[in-house]
């Protein structure tokens, strides 16, 4: 892991908190962060509960918090080029697999 290797979301024009990002995706584990602190203490939007499943049929639970604790981190089970959205307005979060 290292912050400055993480991927930028872009904002979406006239859509108060939502930001989306297209890629691969390799199976393993993620969260996403909005500001980089070495310390590794700050906030992160992680899924509700531990290893909500992303997938070819997209994310098994939508809902997400901004939280340091606990490690909760959504679980990828098919590696493939994918569109993710968060919305922090909404607090959710959608997988769509393209690949």
């Amino acid at each position: 892991w290292s912050q400055d290797d993480a991927a930028q979301l872009n904002p979406v024009e006239d859509k108060e908190g939502e930001y989306t990002w297209t890629g691969t995706l390799k199976k393993g584990q993620m969260k996403a962060f909005s500001e980089k602190d070495p310390s590794w203490s700050q906030n992160f939007y992680r899924p509700s509960k531990a290893d909500v499943e992303i997938s070819k049929t997209g994310v098994a639970a939508s809902d997400m918090v901004f939280t340091n604790s606990p490690d909760d981190q959504w679980k990828i089970v098919d590696e493939g080029k994918y569109k993710l959205t968060l919305n922090i307005t909404t607090m959710t979060i959608s997988a769509e697999f393209l690949d």
